[in-house]
């Protein structure tokens, strides 16, 4: 087997670097590591295109009067950063008090930690699938939120897909957290509220229902909006999927009524008929007006005066 570069290596391994972007970036790269007391930090530079990326892996000190300089160490080197940056890892640093598990909150600390964000204008990837990333592992523990990922808007333009996730936590007392990147910009299924499900009297109670399936979480009112918005959209999308559109409905409705017309024409109706021809009627008025709600939600056109 004759491998003569990451092509080659790939294809003898089976893989497709169209689907996995990342192997083909390092295998290609050149890779710069400059060691510091509490970091780790790599420059990555592409021998093909101009491209380069810069990761700083950080493991701060749990000693109080030693974080101030962690800072500081990090400020120092973000002048020489011109790209994408991103710094992850154990900061042994909380930025709320709602990162952890008791009231114990260093606020000094805290205004340290977010004063160097905000300074130096980083952005703190939410962590998708934990509250806390630390336990002190007791019968009653201590958890805290220690482990994240900052980037800085380079990252941020670059891989606009960028995301934080953990692993399950064996040994350690801390949860191992993964940050998946990616240059391709996501394209999420977009959800449209459509106004006519108002006139539905089968839609309030669905939105009243799932809206209260939620638990109020006291220290993050925030998280409990978007859960209670998100559930209510998966019930919406369900509930119009399963009804008929108005637009369906009105063409059946316009059927029915011609031909119990053309009956009429031949011979007198009947009661069941005439009340059928009542309520499809009925039926129609109502659907026609949902069908109008929804294309003038559409319309480019608001008001004309």
């Amino acid at each position: 087997m004759v491998i003569n570069d990451a092509v080659d290596l790939a294809a003898a391994c089976g893989l497709n670097l169209a689907r996995f972007p990342f192997i083909w970036w390092f295998l290609l790269n050149n890779v710069i590591f400059l060691s510091w007391p509490f970091f780790v930090h790599s420059t990555f530079s592409h021998l093909l295109m101009d491209i380069s990326f810069c990761v700083t892996n950080v493991y701060d000190p749990c000693e109080h009067g030693s974080k101030q300089c962690f800072l500081d160490s990090l400020k120092n080197i973000a002048d020489s950063v011109h790209g994408p940056w991103v710094i992850l890892g154990d900061f042994n640093l909380i930025r709320f008090p709602h990162e952890k598990s008791n009231d114990n909150f260093n606020m000094q600390e805290a205004d340290w930690f977010n004063d160097f964000i905000n300074d130096i204008c980083l952005q703190d990837i939410p962590l998708l699938d934990r509250l806390f990333t630390w336990s002190n592992n007791q019968d009653l523990p201590t958890l805290c939120r220690l482990d994240r990922a900052l980037v800085n808007l380079g990252w941020s333009s670059f891989f606009p897909d960028t995301t934080l996730s953990s692993s399950t936590r064996v040994t350690s007392d801390h949860v191992p957290i993964v940050l998946h990147a990616s240059t391709s910009i996501p394209k999420p299924s977009v959800f449209r509220f459509n106004n006519h499900w108002l006139g539905s009297s089968a839609f309030p109670p669905i939105v009243v229902q799932n809206w209260g399936s939620v638990l109020q979480h006291d220290n993050n009112a925030a998280a409990s909006i978007c859960l209670r918005l998100k559930r209510v959209r998966n019930a919406a999308k369900k509930w119009d999927k399963s009804c008929k559109k108005p637009s369906v409905l009105v063409t059946n409705c316009n059927i029915v009524i011609d031909l119990l017309d053309k009956i009429e024409e031949f011979r007198p109706l009947g009661s069941l008929e005439l009340r059928l021809r009542f309520l499809v009627k009925q039926s129609l008025s109502t659907n026609t007006s949902l069908l109008a709600d929804y294309w003038r939600q559409r319309g480019k056109r608001q008001s004309t005066t």
